[in-house]
């Protein structure tokens, strides 16, 4: 239920505040009692989204340009006009969500300092360096938000709207697990038109 009412708040005050950030900046990525650093990168330092990883198999997720599979295992939520989800049925508390957002004049490192200091979360995202998807680059954030819930989140800019990929891990999955998750779903991330 807990893992609900944090999904239902993170887009309430997505679409509620979607200019709020604080401009605090740590060097730490670990929760220490204040926020993480949001460091930048340029699209030329972007790597590839996709390392050994076998593609997700699930089933297809899509908002309007954008669609990707979740992982086999995984369960479909939400289909809304502005954003799909999808979670491991075994591990509630592991989930991702795909959003679509309008965008007036916002470059993807304005996006990403805006996510990485949300409001709701009690700790900030670290920027990892940018990642190519289906030939896009995406900035690439995560971190601990809550002491007991890791985010990895995507963000891209794309005709005109924020298109932004979240995962959520609340079970103390180890890195291993999670970037494994994150990679098979991003091997299936495309853009449409």
């Amino acid at each position: 239920m807990n893992h609900w009412i944090r999904w239902v708040s993170l887009v309430l005050i997505t679409f509620a505040l979607p200019g709020c950030s604080t401009s605090a900046d740590r060097a730490s990525e670990e929760p220490t009692g204040t926020p993480s650093s949001a460091t930048t990168s340029s699209p030329s330092e972007a790597q590839s989204a996709v390392e050994e990883v076998a593609p997700a198999t699930g089933t297809l997720l899509a908002v309007q340009g954008s669609q990707l599979r979740i992982p086999g295992h995984w369960e479909a939520d939400s289909q809304l006009l502005m954003q799909v989800a999808g979670h491991d049925p075994e591990d509630p508390l592991t989930f991702m969500t795909l959003f679509r957002f309008p965008q007036i004049n916002r470059s993807i490192d304005e996006l990403t300092r805006e996510n990485a200091t949300r409001r709701t979360w009690d700790f900030k995202l670290k920027r990892r360096a940018d990642v190519t998807v289906d030939g896009h680059v995406a900035s690439h954030l995560e971190g601990k938000v809550y002491a007991d819930e890791y985010v990895v989140l995507f963000s891209t800019l794309w005709n005109g709207e924020s298109l932004e990929l979240q995962f959520n891990f609340a079970n103390g999955e180890p890195k291993v697990e999670r970037d494994e998750i994150v990679q098979s779903v991003l091997a299936t991330w495309e853009f449409t038109s």
